[in-house]
């Protein structure tokens, strides 16, 4: 097995800058549903596999597409996003990786379960 690294270029639509050499990098689509602002501001993100916890150690390293102005802590209005990580536990959270992109979806509201 051979392993082949491939990179995005920076001119690229999908380009990320905070995305780091040795992430696992994965990517989710479902409906944003609480924001945890505690000690380390966690996105709760449910998808049609269960809830997907992401930590954000540092809000600058953030890129965020289409997201509203500011974002208030506690239940969202089920805005539709999809969310790129890096998979891997983060150090004093309960988090199932290290958000590193999200994009709002314009419009899309999702129907609460």
């Amino acid at each position: 097995m051979q392993l082949a690294t491939t990179r995005v270029p920076h001119d690229a639509e999908d380009w990320n800058p905070f995305i780091e050499p040795g992430d696992d990098v994965r990517k989710v689509q479902g409906t944003l549903r609480e924001i945890d602002c505690g000690a380390v501001t966690r996105f709760l993100v449910e998808t049609t596999r269960g809830v997907v916890t992401l930590a954000i150690p540092d809000l600058s390293h953030l890129q965020a597409r289409n997201a509203p102005p500011e974002f208030t802590c506690g239940a969202q209005q089920s805005s539709s996003v999809t969310a790129v990580y890096a998979a891997g536990s983060v150090e004093g959270t309960r988090a199932d990786g290290v958000l590193r992109g999200i994009e709002f979806t314009p419009g899309v509201r999702r129907n609460d379960p």
